[in-house]
């Protein structure tokens, strides 16, 4: 099968992405760039890789594998950290109030993508030479591109296994704990989608063997993203990233429950308290 050939959804789908998420995004309020709690922006950048406009294609970036790196060797839109904007404003708390001292979300994507990747994204249209060259940032290990019609490819949609240790760092500090926990527990899984491999051929998805979370997976926050932007763009993906799970469905998703939602969690226990109370007082009488 030739890469032309891959189809997994209408290409008047594809064709149609970029306008309807420009036209619907445009219809909401702008994003509030000064909340304390906006620290962080990233860009998601497609392009049309043949003037006929016929393989539409969205950019990624995997980060370099570092032990220090909380997203070590995992998959992101290029992005970070916002700055303020003078050095003499860097001086700062973090905490202060002054947010009008800080780059705008746009500002943000458009520099950290200059600085991871070498793109210039102040510009609507970016002319790209180079044969695929780009100037990466120490922190970033691959650039690639990855065509719209993968993410509609369902052979993709694998689930992720991830450490519990990793998840839940605090276990680590006590060793007895972890042992009781992955033995009630087990590992942690997510929904993902194996990306394609930079320079591997299509199709390489009829024999998909295990990956991690460092090799080109597409999981949580980012696949989170990518669903959203297909949904607002009138292409939604035939899937919906469930939060992450256990090995134990019935131990981990009341773990989960009492995590997400604490208050609704002790007022649950207490209820269950109070009739377990009630039934040991009748069944007394």
């Amino acid at each position: 099968m030739s890469t032309g050939a891959r189809r997994f959804v209408e290409q008047s789908m594809v064709t149609s992405l970029v306008p309807l998420l420009k036209r619907n995004l445009a219809r909401q309020p702008p994003p509030r760039h000064d909340a304390p709690f906006v620290r962080a922006s990233v860009a998601a950048v497609f392009r049309w890789k043949e003037k006929q406009q016929r393989t539409l294609e969205l950019l990624f970036v995997r980060r370099s594998v570092n032990e220090k790196d909380t997203w070590s060797g995992q998959v992101a839109f290029p992005g970070g950290r916002r700055q303020k904007k003078t050095r003499m404003d860097l001086t700062l708390d973090d905490v202060s109030e002054e947010w009008s001292d800080w780059e705008s979300l746009r500002e943000t994507a458009q520099r950290e993508t200059m600085e991871e990747v070498g793109l210039d994204l102040t510009t609507a249209y970016v002319a790209l030479s180079g044969c695929g060259r780009y100037s990466l940032a120490a922190e970033i290990s691959d650039v690639f591109w990855v065509d719209v019609q993968e993410f509609f490819n369902t052979r993709r949609y694998q689930e992720l296994p991830y450490p519990l240790e990793q998840s839940i760092l605090g276990l680590t500090m006590s060793p007895r704990l972890l042992a009781m926990a992955k033995k009630m527990l087990g590992d942690m899984y997510f929904d993902s989608i194996y990306l394609p491999r930079p320079g591997h051929p299509l199709p390489d998805d009829e024999r998909l063997p295990r990956r991690d979370a460092q090799d080109f997976v597409l999981w949580g926050l980012t696949l989170r993203a990518v669903v959203e932007i297909f949904m607002v763009g009138g292409a939604p993906l035939p899937m919906r990233p469930d939060a992450q799970r256990f090995d134990s469905k019935l131990l981990g998703n009341m773990l989960l429950y009492c995590y997400r939602y604490p208050d609704k969690a002790v007022a649950g226990a207490a209820t269950l308290s109070a009739v377990f109370l009630v039934s040991v007082l009748y069944s007394s009488l």
